[in-house]
């Protein structure tokens, strides 16, 4: 399990390539520590489509049992049906926020830290002269 996730919503393509060049310097002078995980949503609405109240609780409910038996087991948790435990599942697990080993789910991090960005995608200052 990963201590923290960072997740970035929002920001440019060069923040992204900033973050990247950091990094790459970082392991070019001998840092090989690894990186911090970060999740990177284009904006607000993407982020809510994957990251949703209901998958919160869902990410609640499994870090408070440290791991569920199966998602079956989770939706009975929940007091939830099982095709909507079931989709809520695969999305944390392709996000890297759960991780499954045979039927057994795990949390994947134990934080996730939350950055937002109202800058606009391409950079720009918008500010009034």
């Amino acid at each position: 399990m990963t201590d923290h996730v960072k997740i970035v919503i929002g920001g440019s393509a060069e923040d992204m390539g900033r973050r990247f060049i950091e990094r790459w310097k970082q392991v070019e002078a001998g840092d090989l520590t690894p990186a911090e995980p970060v999740l990177i949503f284009k904006d607000l609405k993407t982020f809510k489509s994957v990251i949703s109240d209901q998958r919160v609780a869902l990410l609640e409910a499994l870090f408070k049992s440290g791991s569920a038996r199966s998602i079956r087991a989770l939706a009975k948790t929940l007091d939830r049906d099982y095709r909507r435990v079931h989709d809520d599942v695969r999305a944390l697990i392709d996000a890297g926020l759960i991780r499954q080993e045979d039927m057994t789910l795990w949390p994947a991090v134990k934080e996730v830290r939350l950055s937002l960005s109202f800058a606009p995608e391409d950079g720009a200052d918008r500010r009034a002269s």
